[in-house]
C-alpha cells in the first residue's frame, strides 16, 4: 500500500502529500525496497499527481500523464479511461501473479478554461472518477495502508485548521500542517507500511497564474508541533 493524500480549498490552492516507502508483496510476503525519492509528479502545468501500489503499474500511468501534458481535466480522465481498458492486458502477468494486486493515482489540479479544482483518481478496485472540488470549505481524500478514522479523530476536521481561507499564503501554510500532522498519525498507525519521510506538492492560483511549491520533512518518532 501508500499514503497519500489531497486536499482544495476548490478555488485558489490544493496540496497533494504523501511518503516514499515502497513495500512490495510476493507470493504472500511483504519485501521492504529502498525507499522512492518521491511518489508525487508535476504532469502539467495545472496539475499533480501521486501513485502508489504495485510499482509497474502506477509509474506507467504516471508516465503516460506527464507525456499527455494536458491542462483540461476531461482530457486527463479520457486519458486515465483509456488506460484502465489496457493495463490488465498490458500487465496480465502481474495480474495473475498477484491476485491482491493494488494501485492507485491520485490527481488535483486546476482547469482554468472551465474555471474549476478537479480531483481525478484511478485505482483498480473503483476505476476512473472524476469531480469538482467544491469551493465551500476545505475538502480531501486519502490512501492508507489500513483505517485512516482514528488518525482524522484524533486530528479534527481539516477545516478546523484552516485559520484564514481567504489569505492564500496562510492557506498554503496550514494545509502543508495539517497534511504533515495526518502523515505523522498515520506513521504511527502504520510504522512498517509508511515511511518518516513527508513529501508535498502545492499548487496556487493567483492572478490567473497557477504558482508551485513542493518539499519534504523527516518526521521523527516524537510528537511534532
Amino acid at each position: 500500500m501508500t499514503l497519500i493524500s489531497t486536499f482544495g480549498d476548490g478555488r485558489s490552492v490544493c496540496l497533494i502529500s504523501g511518503d516514499t516507502k515502497q513495500v512490495f508483496k510476493l507470493f504472500g510476503k511483504t519485501l521492504k525496497l529502498p525507499d522512492m525519492e518521491t511518489k508525487i509528479h508535476r504532469i502539467s502545468d495545472n496539475f499533480i499527481a501521486a501513485g502508489g501500489g504495485f510499482n509497474s503499474i502506477y509509474e506507467y500511468v504516471i508516465k503516460e500523464l506527464i507525456s499527455l501534458n494536458s491542462n483540461k481535466a476531461t482530457e486527463i480522465f479520457i486519458r486515465l479511461n483509456s488506460l484502465a481498458h489496457t493495463i490488465p492486458e498490458k500487465f496480465a502477468t502481474a495480474f495473475n501473479i498477484h491476485k491482491d494486486i493494488f494501485f492507485a493515482v491520485q490527481i488535483i489540479g486546476f482547469d482554468i478554461e472551465v474555471g474549476s479544482m478537479y480531483s481525478i483518481t484511478y485505482n483498480v478496485d473503483d476505476g476512473v472518477k472524476i469531480s469538482i472540488v467544491p469551493s465551500v470549505g476545505v475538502g480531501g481524500n486519502t490512501i492508507a495502508p489500513g483505517d485512516v478514522t482514528k488518525a482524522y479523530d484524533r486530528l479534527g476536521d481539516v477545516n478546523s485548521a484552516i485559520r484564514n481561507k481567504y489569505d492564500i499564503s496562510t492557506l498554503i501554510e496550514d494545509l502543508i500542517n495539517y497534511s504533515m500532522h495526518l502523515h505523522y498519525e498515520l506513521m504511527n498507525d502504520y510504522p512498517d507500511e509508511i515511511s518518516n519521510t513527508f513529501c508535498y506538492y502545492v499548487l496556487a492560483l493567483v492572478n490567473g497564474e497557477v504558482m508551485h511549491f513542493e518539499g519534504r520533512t523527516e518526521l521523527q518518532n516524537q510528537e511534532i508541533n
